[in-house]
C-alpha cells in the first residue's frame, strides 16, 4: 500500500478495537481513496472521505461519513478492506459483533477485495466455529503478528 491510488475500505475504531486513526490518516496522506462504512438498513455502504474530522455519529454510535456529502462507492471497487473483529484464529477466521454486516458484505456479489483483519494479540483464540456463509479473511495483522490465510501460519 505504499504507493497511492487504491480504494481502501477501513473503519473508525471504537470500544477497545485496535486504533485505526493513524492508519486512516496514513492512507489519505499516501493518496489512497479512503472509504468508510455507513450502515444502511441491514448492509454496509462505503463513502469516500477526505477529512477524518468531518464525521458524524452513525449507527451504534460509530463515527461515519455523511452519506449525503459523497457518492456511495460500490463494494467491487474496493481493492483492500480493513475489517474489525472480536476474535480470530490462526486460519484467519473471524468473529464479528454478531449483526452480520461484514458477513453479508464479504459474501456479496462482486466482492473481491483483499481482506485484512486488524486485532489485538489477545483476540486470538485456538479455533472458531464456522457457518456455511462465513468467509475467512486473507490476512490478520496484530501488533505482535501477521497471519496469512494461504499458509495458515504466523509470520
Amino acid at each position: 500500500l505504499s504507493g497511492g491510488g487504491l480504494t481502501v475500505g477501513s473503519y473508525v475504531s471504537v470500544r477497545g478495537e485496535l486504533p485505526t486513526l493513524e492508519i486512516n490518516a496514513w492512507l489519505l496522506a499516501k493518496g489512497h481513496r479512503l472509504v468508510l462504512p455507513v450502515c444502511v438498513g441491514e448492509s454496509l455502504s462505503f463513502v469516500a472521505v477526505r477529512d477524518l474530522l468531518d464525521l458524524k455519529a452513525g449507527a451504534f454510535g460509530i463515527p461515519a461519513p455523511k452519506i449525503a456529502d459523497a457518492p456511495v462507492v460500490p463494494a467491487p471497487e474496493l481493492a483492500v478492506l480493513l475489517v474489525p473483529l472480536v476474535a480470530f484464529d490462526a486460519n484467519c477466521h473471524r468473529l464479528g459483533q454478531g449483526r452480520g454486516f461484514y458477513d453479508r458484505l464479504l459474501a456479496g456479489p462482486g466482492f473481491q477485495a483483499r481482506t485484512v483483519g486488524l486485532a489485538h494479540d489477545f483476540q486470538q483464540v485456538p479455533a472458531l466455529p464456522q457457518r456455511p456463509w462465513d468467509r475467512a479473511l486473507d490476512e490478520i495483522v496484530t501488533p505482535g503478528g501477521h497471519f496469512l490465510r494461504q499458509r495458515c501460519v504466523q509470520t
